[in-house]
């Protein structure tokens, strides 16, 4: 087997996960991001296989080949409603997997079930390493959402399972210490707080870059995400309404319309534009706006907080746990009250006018990103793996 001098995990590691991949042939494709994610593991691990579902088709459009020699694949079929009547099958495919392991990393997000469910109670079964990562808690309830019964139920019981799974795990990783107080309730073993960064470092402007780029920015605002209502749309287009700010809209999802109608009614400010790819070119976009409007209303932490602080961009960001926890007010960035579309749009009209406390605000998350770079974290993961499992390393 090809070895990894500077990889510092050499024991075999099983990730589970529910994101797909797609094959052609001998050829694997990912989604550009996940693809550059999956080959960063492979800096820091010597021994590593990925076992998620794989469709045998063409891949969408723009998505990469996802290459490396030592990168080992086991493919499961896609992941669907009916696929519920596989799950036997599944199970024992798994458990072959899990035998062959050392670390078994999963997390608690997939639909229309995670693979961790099983992931974690089969390696714990077979005596193995178990590690839980938790990025997001989409089955919860952002607040102000109108729930069905069943989706209250299902919110509940996805809960309470996600808690157990923590609490099972050997070492757990998650984005905010929100996850972390309300998941590890009776943690078996050690648990960790990274935040989520994909910047790379040639994303990161210094800081005489980031000010030549403020002498030439517009009074505009952005939103990049998607358009759902657990982003916020809802809550930024009645904002919209009540200000005068004039902002771009970067996304698609399931409120494209309602966006459209804003960005049509108010067609002298507000623009509805497609989506970037991330990276350089979405990079360079930020370039061009005086501050990022993040309006979520779930918990997650957002990954264009790091995007737009590379750049020397401030946020205005709803007070979620996700967000409160390295945005400080007037500091590195503005924080309004959650669902509040009133006070948000007084921060948006507040914005136009005041560019160079935004800027004073955009230098200032800008000190600490190139220590938050994509890379740093896998190493920083990297690092805590090998402490909480007491793994020996030569690196």
């Amino acid at each position: 087997m090809i070895r990894h001098a500077s990889a510092i995990i050499k024991e075999p590691y099983l990730l589970v996960v529910n994101t797909p991949l797609y094959r052609v042939g001998e050829t694997w494709w990912a989604d550009p991001l996940w693809q550059k994610d999956l080959l960063l593991h492979l800096d820091e691990i010597d021994d590593f296989t990925v076992f998620c579902p794989v469709h045998d088709a063409p891949p969408p459009k723009n998505w990469v080949k996802c290459f490396h020699p030592r990168l080992k694949i086991i493919p499961v079929w896609p992941l669907t409603r009916a696929s519920v009547l596989c799950i036997p099958l599944l199970l024992l495919k798994m458990d072959r997997a899990i035998r062959k392991g050392f670390i078994v990393h999963t997390g608690m997000a997939g639909w229309p079930y995670a693979l961790g469910w099983f992931g974690v109670p089969l390696a714990r079964l077979r005596g193995r390493n178990v590690l839980v990562n938790i990025e997001s808690s989409f089955w919860r309830i952002a607040k102000g959402e109108t729930a069905s019964l069943r989706r209250r139920l299902f919110a509940r019981i996805r809960e309470a399972y996600s808690r157990a799974c923590v609490n099972a795990a050997d070492a757990s990783f998650f984005t905010t210490e929100a996850y972390r107080t309300s998941l590890a309730t009776k943690p078996r073993g050690p648990t960790h707080v990274l935040h989520p960064s994909w910047v790379d470092l040639d994303q990161i402007l210094s800081v005489g870059e980031a000010a030549q780029r403020w002498s030439m920015k517009s009074r505009r605002l952005l939103f990049a995400g998607r358009l759902t209502e657990e982003k916020g749309i809802r809550v930024l287009i009645a904002a919209i309404e009540k200000s005068n700010a004039a902002i771009d809209i970067v996304g698609v999802g399931k409120l494209t319309a309602e966006c459209k109608a804003v960005a049509d009614r108010f067609a002298d400010r507000v623009r509805l534009l497609d989506p970037v790819p991330h990276g350089v070119p979405f990079s360079t976009l930020l370039d061009g706006y005086q501050a990022v409007v993040i309006p979520t209303i779930s918990d997650e932490q957002p990954r264009i907080i790091f995007d737009a602080f590379a750049r020397g961009v401030p946020v205005i960001a709803s007070g979620t746990s996700g967000h409160s926890e390295f945005i400080s007010h007037m500091d590195n960035g503005l924080i309004v009250k959650l669902g509040d579309a009133a006070a948000l749009a007084a921060t948006m009209d507040w914005a136009t006018f005041h560019g160079a406390e935004l800027q004073r605000m955009g230098m200032k998350a800008l000190e600490p990103m190139k220590l938050r770079t994509h890379q740093a974290m896998h190493r920083e993961r990297a690092e805590a793996i090998v402490k909480s499992f007491g793994l020996e390393t030569t690196a």
